[in-house]
């Protein structure tokens, strides 16, 4: 209905504009010819936002009733399938501890939740469904609440019980991957257990009575054996805590007592036989501790090496500092050498000292043995100790003598050429020239390139660096504010060849745009002097519509041309400020204003050529309104004519109808009449002008005087139509009326005859009487 109403009132529209127009194009001098442009522009703007509403107010409506739709389809789909969920998850059983009872259940847990993943993108567009229907913007002023009330219950619904099923999902799946890892872990926890304690058992087992044994080697290794028992032990103790820990975790996931019990005699199984273990073991320690007690002390021949040797170690234990300097590091390595000289000549002796002490083991047995060994081994150890804390240290000297000298090169190598790159980086020149500015440009690409290839020596430098660093400890100040230096002069190096790059191509791009612009301005200028040209060339023949509309178009045309040069006279300015010191940059703003001069002079002429021709072709404007409003009068005539009824077949309407094509052939008359004078007023126009539009006009009015002689017959046999539906009619309603009276006088003839008589001869006269 509102849009039947829109059609209607666009009917009424378009009528008021039309005559708007019409007082526009009949007086478009008139002072109130402003205020009539202002108004047909109101209305139409008016018009213009009325259907845009109308417009999106439809879609809106359409969209929400999809939406709704597909929100009431599936929410019962999804809300039984959720209901399903939910049974099944009511039956599923209690937490197994059985691997592969978990490994079914994980399985159940998983076939569940690839179900919701499956329902996921239903249930998701069922969200976005709702959320639109619930939109105020779906809905609109008119919508009724208790939809949207009742959409929100059943999204609530839905919602409530699929996070409800998904989170009880999500919880026993957790479960049960906890207890699966769990179990697994305690199985491999107890199972390591039991096997270590089984083989140390059978080793201890395997071990001489508690008796001491009186061969010192043999002391020694059951010793050493026992040790590594008691080291494995206590391994092995914290795998046994952590297994009661996972079986305390285990216990507390489990609510069923059997599985509770189940778990302790698993442990009780392992932790009991590895106490006893543990016991046994402690006891054959001490026994074997109890040999080493009463040890004896070494050969006096050994005090005075383990006091050089004790001198040695606290020289060493001082500071000795690393220097990042070459010069220092090569004297530092002079001064190692004396020590390496040092530890040469005491091989010899310490060899002998050595010797003695085996040969001492070999007579010595019990506990007196065992001390010996702990004195000759820590000798060995403090020896061991000296030689390797000056390899260390020589080794130490090396290395950061073999890093401060690559550092140097590369710190050398870089330095020089960043120089080279700044002087290269000077020698870049600003300039207007394209060819000049490219030059310019490809320079300071290629100084990027190898800025971009050098990175990489910049990032060895900083490697160097950091591993002399991490060499020396001393004089390390002076590599770190090189390091830094270099650094900060490629960066600033980086930094400036960017500038450059960005200003050059800020000034190729701008030079581009004003050479492109400049060509465009010049390209429309000449299309427009080439128009004028050729109504300048025409003459008379160029007074026409089409010629004024080319000219209109010019200088539409020019106006595009007037924002292209003040883009000119700015791009000139802007080179001027960014390099005022390069060649031709003044030049730039003299092409500028030049080109603006033209452009001023060509639009002169343009807009004094349409004034011309707007003041020859005000006539012929006028005379072609007409000619427009009789051809909308003759397609009005020719739409009337073909939407009357047919012939209709009572009188009243024959009458209606009659009248009604007598007044259409009047108007019509009158239509062509009004034709006749045009044609007249058209050749009179024709011998003082002869202008290409009267040629024109001169044949649509011909046309149109034809098309109203053909419309004019075809009303004129309408006409005898309805007249002769006309005639026909009422010689039937007289024939009708004729029938009707002779049928009724037969009615009461018949009603006179009395009844049939029961005689022959009777009946006969009657009969006779009837005939």
């Amino acid at each position: 209905e509102f849009e039947s109403d829109m059609k209607q009132k666009q009917e009424h529209l378009q009528q008021l504009r039309q005559k708007l127009l019409d007082l526009i194009e009949a007086h478009p001098d008139s002072p109130e010819a402003a205020t009539w442009k202002q108004t047909l522009a109101q209305i139409d703007a008016a018009w213009d936002e009325v259907t845009s509403c109308v417009e999106e107010r439809k879609q809106h409506l359409e969209l929400s009733n999809r939406n709704l739709e597909a929100f009431r389809t599936a929410e019962p789909q999804l809300q039984q399938w959720l209901s399903e969920k939910e049974l099944m998850m009511s039956v599923l059983g209690p937490l197994s501890m059985d691997p592969n009872m978990l490994k079914m259940q994980r399985q159940q847990v998983q076939i569940l939740q690839n179900e919701f993943e499956s329902r996921k993108p239903q249930y998701e567009d069922l969200h976005k469904a709702a959320t639109a229907v619930l939109e105020p913007s779906s809905n609109g002023a008119n919508a009724d609440p208790s939809d949207g009330q009742a959409v929100r219950e059943r999204l609530a619904a839905v919602t409530q019980k699929w996070e409800g099923v998904a989170e009880q999902l999500g919880s026993r799946a957790g479960l049960i991957e906890q207890a699966a890892g769990k179990t697994g872990y305690l199985q491999e926890l107890l199972q390591g257990v039991a096997q270590t304690c089984g083989r140390l058992e059978a080793q201890l087992s395997g071990e001489p009575g508690r008796q001491h044994s009186t061969q010192p080697d043999a002391v020694k290794k059951e010793l050493e054996q026992v040790h590594a028992i008691s080291a494995e032990l206590r391994e092995e103790r914290q795998r046994l805590k952590e297994a009661e820990s996972v079986g305390a975790e285990l216990a507390a996931m489990v609510t069923e007592d059997y599985l509770k019990a189940d778990l302790a005699r698993q442990l009780e199984a392992v932790s009991k036989p590895f106490k006893q273990l543990e016991e046994k073991t402690a006891k054959r320690v001490q026994q074997l501790n109890s040999t080493f007690d009463s040890s004896q002390q070494f050969h006096r021949t050994s005090e005075e090496f383990q006091a050089w040797l004790d001198e040695r170690l606290q020289e060493q234990s001082s500071p000795r500092p690393v220097s990042a300097k070459v010069e220092t590091l090569q004297q530092s390595l002079k001064e190692h050498s004396a020590l390496r000289q040092a530890l040469s000549d005491h091989q010899q002796p310490y060899s002998t000292i050595l010797g003695e002490g085996e040969t001492l083991l070999q007579n010595t047995a019990g506990a007196e043995k065992l001390a010996l060994q702990g004195q000759l081994s820590a000798l060995s150890s403090n020896w061991d100790e000296v030689k390797k804390s000056s390899a260390d240290r020589g080794d130490a000297l090396e290395t950061a003598l073999q890093r401060a000298v690559r550092y140097r090169e590369q710190a050398e190598k870089l330095a020089t050429w960043v120089e080279e790159c700044e002087a290269s980086r000077g020698r870049v020149r600003m300039a207007v020239d394209p060819v000049a500015v490219e030059n310019s440009l490809s320079q300071v690409k290629a100084l990027q390139k190898d800025v971009d290839k050098r990175r990489g020596a910049v990032e060895q430098l900083n490697a160097a660096a950091d591993s002399l660093l991490e060499a020396a400890n001393a004089d390390t100040d002076g590599i770190k504010e090189e390091r830094a230096t270099v650094g900060e002069r490629v960066d600033k190096l980086v930094e400036g060849l960017q500038s450059q790059r960005e200003s050059l191509e800020k000034i190729s791009h701008t030079l581009k745009e004003f050479n492109d612009t400049q060509k465009e301005a010049k390209s429309q200028m000449e299309q427009a002097r080439k128009q004028v040209n050729t109504y300048e060339s025409l003459g008379v023949q160029a007074y026409s519509n089409k010629t004024l509309t080319n000219m209109k178009a010019q200088q539409k045309s020019l106006e595009a041309v007037q924002n292209q040069v003040e883009q000119l006279k700015n791009l000139a300015k802007d080179l001027v400020v960014d390099v005022p010191d390069a060649d031709g940059v003044t030049d730039l703003l003299l092409q500028a204003d030049c080109l603006e001069k033209d452009y001023g002079s060509l639009n002169k002429q343009v807009e004094e050529t349409c004034s011309t021709l707007e003041g020859k072709l005000q006539g012929i404007g006028q005379f072609q309104n007409n000619m427009r409003e009789m051809f909308r009068r003759f397609t009005d005539l020719d739409d009337e004519l073909d939407g009357m009824e047919p012939v209709a077949l009572d009188l009243a309407a024959l009458k209606d109808q009659q009248d009604g094509i007598r007044g259409f052939v009047a108007k019509l008359q009158e239509l062509t009449a009004e034709t006749l004078n045009a044609g007249e007023s058209c050749k009179k126009m024709l011998e003082t002008e002869s202008s290409p539009d009267l040629f024109g006009l001169k044949r649509d009015v011909d046309a149109l005087n034809k098309q109203c002689g053909k419309l004019l017959d075809r009303a004129k046999g309408r006409e005898e139509q309805v007249q002769s539906a006309r005639d026909h009619l009422e010689e039937l309603y007289s024939k009708l009326q004729r029938g009707t009276e002779m049928l009724g006088r037969a009615i009461a003839t018949e009603e006179s005859q009395g009844v049939v008589g029961m005689e022959t001869e009777v009946i006969n006269q009657q009969l006779d009487a009837f005939k």
